[in-house]
């Protein structure tokens, strides 16, 4: 386990003195399992464990990712807690416990700051992530993970990035439920414009960091494409808990607005292809290509029947 005292939690919370280890350790393994070794990797949350559990402290990298991790993890840890910090369970049954001097919070007080807790905690994840994908080289263990190759798949990496591209706010457990969407529009929408093997090959060089500047005029037009598409296309019955203010916010959205959007990026990476065609010889070697199509009549086909041309978004 990372965090191993309730002198550790109140490190990154506000939370009294009287905050007992019984009160918060027994949720630290299912805290951990759950919302940091998904986005860690098995091996390196091994590594980072043992670490700690060694109280060893000569690791460079280690000591480096520690703060990061422990943040995230003691809001998490309180946040599944939370529940059961006024209950105690004995032989006489559930008890609540009792002081002089203080008053229970309300229950509407508590649900605000479970759920600022859990806002919070994924923005620490999301602040880990950028760390650990600026600092690659130095993590070899999570970049040959499971967790890795998840949130390197696709054109948008994090939800600081999809938020950049779009007017709602989404967080790190929002845009994970968001992937699979996000993966769908980019095998329909883009893979299936600019080919698959271009694709992979900007995928790649967004990996590591050598993004030709030909791949970029494309990457400018395909982030805010997916991005749009996306929020045209999600469920919002697919979001629960935690999601209330996009779910709001999200009910208000003129969808057309944001797939009209997409449409304009997808016409601008045609256009790009198209008008520099040796710049693209993945694109120009694939099947897509049509060296005889007349490029003013596509545009004007598409211009005066969008959905039919492309695909109609679900709504």
């Amino acid at each position: 386990m990372i965090i191993k005292s309730a002198d550790k939690i109140r490190e990154y919370n506000k939370a009294f003195k009287s905050l007992l280890d019984d009160q918060v350790l027994p949720f630290v393994h299912d805290a951990e399992e759950k919302y940091i070794k998904p986005y860690l990797g098995k091996t390196q949350y091994a590594e980072l464990s043992n670490y700690v559990e060694s109280g060893s402290s000569d690791d460079s990298e280690l000591n480096a990712l520690l703060p990061y991790v422990e943040r995230a993890a003691s809001r998490f840890v309180l946040l599944m807690a939370s529940p059961s910090m006024d209950i105690n369970l004995g032989s006489t049954g559930y008890t609540t416990a009792s002081t002089q001097g203080s008053v229970p919070a309300s229950q509407q007080r508590v649900q605000k700051y479970d759920q600022n807790l859990e806002k919070l905690g994924y923005e620490n994840i999301e602040t880990m992530l950028e760390f650990l994908e600026e600092s690659r080289d130095d993590y070899p263990l999570w970049v040959n993970s499971d967790a890795y190759t998840f949130l390197t798949q696709n054109f948008l990496r994090t939800a600081k990035e999809f938020n950049e591209l779009v007017s709602i706010e989404v967080n790190r457990l929002m845009f994970r439920k968001m992937k699979p969407t996000i993966r769908d529009v980019e095998l329909r929408y883009i893979d299936s414009r600019i080919s698959e093997d271009l694709a992979d090959e900007i995928l790649t060089q967004i990996n590591n960091s050598n993004v030709t500047s030909e791949n970029q005029k494309l990457l400018n037009h395909i982030r805010p494409a997916v991005a749009k598409m996306t929020v045209a296309s999600i469920k919002i019955e697919e979001f629960e808990r935690g999601d209330t203010s996009f779910i709001i916010e999200s009910k208000a959205l003129k969808r057309e607005e944001y797939q009209d959007d997409a449409w304009f990026h997808l016409m601008e990476i045609q256009q790009i292809l198209d008008n520099n065609i040796d710049d693209y010889p993945l694109y120009t070697n694939s099947d897509l290509y049509d060296s005889e199509k007349e490029t003013d009549d596509l545009y004007e086909s598409e211009e005066d029947d969008p959905v039919q041309s492309m695909g109609a978004i679900p709504k």
